[in-house]
């Protein structure tokens, strides 16, 4: 069975320390911990710029790159916070042109996981 860490609404953040990993804007968030499980997670902030919001297209898209690993990537918008790799419940988020959304990845291979749907999320 693949790795899934705990599902935390949000997490106190001790420090912040802020990453460009190549251009894609990435936030590395969280506190430091000896526990493998407790590692800070990758955040990718975005404003959507596509004239219609995410639609059926990107929402695919980003759960077809995020089913393909092995760390736990969510989507938040507005409170919300779903997986990211069911196209549905990305879709159930009504996300319009101009809103904020943060995909946050976290897991064994967060960093190779981040950068490629950094890519995808930078087309949105």
């Amino acid at each position: 069975a693949p790795y899934r860490p705990a599902m935390h609404a949000r997490r106190s953040s001790l420090s912040r320390r802020r990453g460009d990993a190549r251009g894609l804007g990435f936030v590395r968030m969280g506190t430091h911990s000896l526990d493998p499980r407790e590692d800070p997670m990758l955040e990718i902030p975005r404003d959507i710029t596509d004239p219609l919001g995410l639609h059926v297209q990107l929402a695919v898209l980003l759960a077809s790159e995020a089913q393909r690993w092995r760390s736990r990537v969510t989507l938040e918008h507005a409170g919300r916070v779903v997986d990211a790799s069911q196209a549905m419940d990305l879709m159930m988020l009504g996300i319009r042109s101009g809103e904020h959304v943060v995909v946050r990845v976290e897991g064994p291979d967060e960093a190779t996981a981040s950068a490629a749907l950094g890519r995808i999320v930078a087309t949105f």
